[in-house]
């Protein structure tokens, strides 16, 4: 059975384009402006949910310290924006792994962390919590020295499928010539590229080009793979999915028509009744009459109506 890994992102990707502008190699200089969109950009995944706690620590601690960077905030308020992302990082992490009836403490939950986590991460954060916040260089140093231990412990082991390198330049042209054809058929590729990667290479295209050709082209071959390949894994064929359309329209039109007639019937006895009475209103309510019909759709109700709040069952 196939199991499904709900992301924030769209597009793996994505997170390492992220992690790019976290932590840029060593002969790059550090953008300023990279790291604070970067921050922007998972504050928005969490509010998507299922994002990583390690993202979103790292985020928050890259962002505490581009506050210090920019300058102008009192001394006090910098070190409650360290202690904050601090803490909550440790906290949050501690906590995930808090697995047994009876909880650990925080010392002992850091040591089975691969790699541990520093027991003096555990102490600031207990100071920052319950004492007096630390002071301002030792808060810059515990920030720093909690970024890089993110980087080993989540980062740097990010699985090869979120690689861009499995995403080859050869590919994502040949999928760019054949959408700027308007060609959307997907046996023009011949079996050269697997459906994964031209998936991967319609999304990024996506993500690149405002052209509304090409993105209608791209939409109508994204649908046209992932209906092929969810016909196979139903071991049906096209036409055997195209008669089933066929025979479900073919139902709610028959259900149509049925449910039609009845509102037909329905208007013709209570034109009836109205000839046939005195005129005079009724002051009691009649509650709706039962019908034993088996037929689906709606019904007409017979009698005053008496609004109700909302959510009382009537019987």
């Amino acid at each position: 059975m196939v199991q499904y890994i709900i992301t924030p992102w769209r597009h793996p990707s994505q997170l390492l384009s992220v992690r790019t502008a976290f932590y840029p190699p060593s002969h790059v200089a550090q953008d300023t402006a990279a790291q604070a969109h970067a921050v922007d950009l998972v504050s928005v995944w969490m509010q998507r949910g299922n994002c990583p706690h390690s993202v979103e620590s790292t985020a928050i601690l890259t962002s505490a310290r581009l506050n210090d960077e920019v300058g102008g905030n009192s001394n006090y308020c910098v070190r409650a924006a360290y202690a904050g992302a601090f803490s909550r990082f440790v906290t949050g992490l501690l906590d995930s792994h808090q697995t047994r009836k009876t909880k650990q403490s925080m010392y002992s939950l850091a040591k089975t962390l691969k790699p541990p986590l520093p027991a003096t991460f555990v102490e600031l954060r207990h100071q920052a919590t319950h004492e007096e916040l630390p002071s301002l260089p030792k808060l810059r140093s515990a920030c720093t020295k909690a970024l890089d231990w993110l980087y080993v412990y989540y980062w740097s082991s990010l699985p090869s499928y979120a690689s861009t390198a499995s995403l080859t330049e050869s590919c994502v042209e040949f999928v760019k010539r054949v959408l700027s054809k308007g060609n959307s058929e997907e046996r023009v590729f011949g079996g050269k590229w697997e459906e994964r990667e031209v998936l991967e290479a319609l999304i990024m295209i996506d993500d690149s080009t405002s052209d509304a050709a090409t993105l209608l082209a791209s939409t109508r071959l994204k649908k046209r793979l992932l209906a092929t390949g969810s016909e196979a894994r139903d071991g049906r064929s096209e036409a055997e999915a195209s008669e089933k359309g066929e025979k479900n329209v073919e139902e709610m039109l028959a259900e149509l028509a049925r449910m039609q007639e009845d509102m037909a019937d329905s208007d013709a006895d209570e034109s009836q009744e109205d000839d046939e009475g005195d005129g005079d209103a009724m002051d009691t309510e009649v509650s709706p009459t039962k019908t034993t019909s088996d037929r689906k759709g709606w019904q007409m109700w017979e009698g005053l109506w008496t609004p109700s709040p909302i959510g009382t069952i009537i019987y």
